[in-house]
């Protein structure tokens, strides 16, 4: 069973949102493109897929083979957006995993909800 890393979640719908290609496409080729995805495995990535897909986030589909994880996506969905809004900028996302840091799990969606409120603290201050 594999832990879902968030640092890995951000990081590839960062990647996958920063590329202009409008027809589906396979991990695996995104994957060797991607420099900023070279700290993850290729099994890693494909589980974040496979679970940002689950939870709605992204439009994927799991195409293993025998010869290994392969995954076409297609798009980011509507929540997917909503979840990078959050988390983008480097210092919501610092200060969002301070908090839930002191967790010891937290879903996707309350990553999401932290980085929300702390948004709107930011917004108050400012």
């Amino acid at each position: 069973m594999m832990k879902l890393n968030h640092e890995c979640v951000r990081d590839l719908m960062l990647a996958i949102e920063s590329v202009e290609i409008v027809e589906p496409f396979l991990l695996t080729y995104f994957y060797e493109d991607q420099e900023s995805l070279k700290i993850y495995t290729l099994d890693e990535l494909f589980y974040t897929t496979l679970v940002l897909e689950g939870a709605g986030f992204l439009n994927a589909e799991d195409r293993s083979h025998g010869s290994g994880p392969e995954a076409i996506i297609r798009t980011i969905t509507w929540e997917g957006h909503q979840f990078l809004d959050n988390i983008r900028d480097d210092g919501v996302w610092k200060d969002t995993k301070a908090v839930v840091s002191k967790l010891s799990s937290v879903s996707l969606g309350v990553v999401s909800d932290v980085a929300s409120k702390i948004i709107a603290e930011l917004i108050k201050r400012n």
